[in-house]
């Protein structure tokens, strides 16, 4: 699952850096506005809502959240949630950005291990009215039950 959140959490940067040109990443992601990319990564669509420092990925199994402060990653079919402090700003890694055979934007991640994950950007788009600040977070306390809460912070 870290791997996943990484490569993820780095897609949202190499995004922002892939649309905005040379400045650095912090500067590229306060430059989105409020902005929606779709992506695909390891045969999974997903749907990433990013408002610097804030940002929502939703995948069919997990969405995570980060409200500039806090991230909460909701594993689904694990039925967990773990509560972490924001590492948005400290993952930009080592990532190569190119088009794919069909012109479409890609990042290749090159992991720590040896293993290369490609992240394809199908859409981006700006969004007219920004989200409200409850949209990047997980209120844990509407969760069912029987969903284990892991607070690192």
């Amino acid at each position: 699952m870290k791997k996943l959140l990484t490569v993820i959490s780095l897609a949202l940067l190499s995004c922002s850096i892939w649309a905005q040109g040379g400045k650095d990443a912090v500067t590229m992601l306060k430059g989105m506005g409020s902005t929606r990319v779709e992506f695909t990564v390891q045969g999974r669509i997903g749907v990433a809502d990013i408002q610097y420092p804030c940002f929502m990925v939703m995948l069919s199994d997990m969405h995570i959240y980060g409200d500039g402060k806090s991230m909460w990653v909701h594993n689904l079919d694990d039925g967990e949630v773990i509560v972490s402090k924001e590492i948005l700003d400290g993952l930009i890694g080592d990532s190569v950005l190119s088009k794919d055979a069909k012109g479409r934007q890609t990042v290749v991640f090159n992991g720590p291990d040896g293993d290369n994950v490609s992240l394809v950007v199908t859409s981006m788009e700006k969004v007219a009215k920004p989200w409200e600040a409850s949209h990047f977070t997980l209120d844990v306390e509407k969760l069912p039950d029987d969903v284990i809460v892991t607070d690192l912070r």
